[in-house]
């Protein structure tokens, strides 16, 4: 099967805030921005343009598990959520409700003692998330 490639626009994130969250079961990230200028996913399945609303990660007590999916039953350290709203319902409130509303992005990630130049950033500010 053939599906077009799925793009990440990333744009100028050059000042961009976020704000962590801690629910007491997870850590969210939400980009301080108006949607316009959020990151968004566009192709591949998707017929219109997804804007960036929030991350959340689910984790383990041990670095081999924590996922919450597995592929060909294999567990990883971490899944990341990267959760987009249809930007033709304007609001991911909006957007939430319809069936084709929200698309997420999902990100497994392995325990390693090296370094990752995407997650490094945000696991140096994970101890200070209240």
């Amino acid at each position: 099967m053939y599906l077009p490639t799925l793009e990440i626009v990333k744009g100028n994130t050059d000042g961009v805030q976020a704000k962590f969250y801690n629910s007491g079961h997870t850590v969210y990230v939400y980009i301080r921005e108006e949607a316009d200028l959020r990151p968004y996913l566009i192709g591949g399945p998707l017929k219109t343009k997804y804007i960036f609303e929030q991350m959340h990660f689910h984790w383990g007590s041990e670095d081999f598990w924590g996922s919450e999916h597995f592929i060909d039953g294999e567990s990883f350290a971490v899944e990341i959520h990267a959760v987009h709203f249809n930007s033709k319902y304007n609001t991911f409130e909006n957007a939430s409700t319809q069936p084709d509303g929200l698309a997420v992005l999902t990100i497994f990630a392995e325990a390693t003692n090296g370094s990752n130049t995407l997650l490094d950033p945000l696991y140096h500010l994970l101890p200070n998330v209240t």
